[in-house]
């Protein structure tokens, strides 16, 4: 396995041909915190009802945003 890779694509490319399995010996665990703030929902939606979703405030203060 190589130190560093040079990309986020090489280091795709390696880990589509590699089994993560195969260096188990190199891994070491890690202890981390996860603090989630806020929850985001993605739901696809016609056009012609986003017009409409669009117009109309929200009650809650939900804001409603075109990715």
């Amino acid at each position: 396995m190589p130190d560093a890779f040079q990309s986020i694509a090489e280091a795709g490319a390696f880990w589509e041909s590699h089994d993560s399995t195969d260096y188990e010996d190199m891994m070491e665990d890690v202890n981390f915190e996860v603090d989630i703030k806020r929850r985001v929902y993605l739901v696809p939606v016609p056009g012609e009802y986003w017009r409409l979703f669009e117009r109309r405030p929200s009650r809650r203060g939900y804001r409603l945003r075109r990715w």
